[in-house]
């Protein structure tokens, strides 16, 4: 059985399928390797590193509670003193207190700050780089850039894949071999998806 690929199809297909397995190197080998992190993570298991500080803001308080945003010297005490991105962080207030929380990749800041006394506690903890690269996996509390690099990826993969298969359709020994390959890996993956 043999199938007619266009040549100039085949020749653009396998320069793209080279070009891009070593662009995709790195990024196939993360999504791997964090993929097995993610499937066992009682391999990986840490307790988190908390660290809890307690400082006092030594500026001005606003009157009769806050605003949201917070005035931005008690925003730029906040990142100097316990690392808090204004840009990505929530800021909530609750009666007299003021909730600052920060997600980035296995870290995480939490702050509650009585608007009255001036008096924050921090809690910041640290999941670990296993945690870090877990969550980069996914995309959790990662910036925009990561992401769009992650749909990109994915995108780049597909186009890498299929330059594949049509490189390998107009092989007489081995189109047999393909099309059974192909033709018994979709219903194995369905089967163990739905199980």
């Amino acid at each position: 059985m043999e199938i007619k690929v266009n040549r100039h199809l085949l020749k653009f297909s396998r320069l793209v399928h080279i070009y891009l397995s070593i662009a995709l190197l790195f990024i196939l080998l993360f999504f791997a390797v964090t993929g097995i992190f993610l499937n066992h993570p009682d391999w990986f298991e840490r307790q988190p590193v908390e660290r809890i500080e307690s400082t006092i803001f030594p500026g001005k308080l606003p009157e009769n509670g806050a605003s949201i945003p917070p005035p931005p010297a008690l925003i730029h005490f906040l990142q100097e003193q316990h690392g808090v991105n204004p840009t990505h962080a929530t800021f909530e207030v609750d009666d007299n207190l003021l909730f600052v929380d920060q997600q980035k990749p296995g870290k995480s800041i939490s702050i509650e700050m009585d608007l009255e006394s001036g008096e924050i506690e921090a809690i910041t903890s640290h999941r670990g780089l296993i945690a870090t690269l877990n969550e980069l996996h996914k995309g959790r509390h990662a910036k925009q850039l990561w992401r769009w690099l992650i749909d990109i990826s994915a995108v780049l993969t597909v186009i890498f894949s299929l330059s594949g298969l049509l490189i390998l359709l107009p092989q007489k020994k081995r189109i047999g071999k393909v099309i059974v390959y192909t033709l018994l890996g979709l219903p194995i993956f369905i089967f163990v998806a739905l199980i």
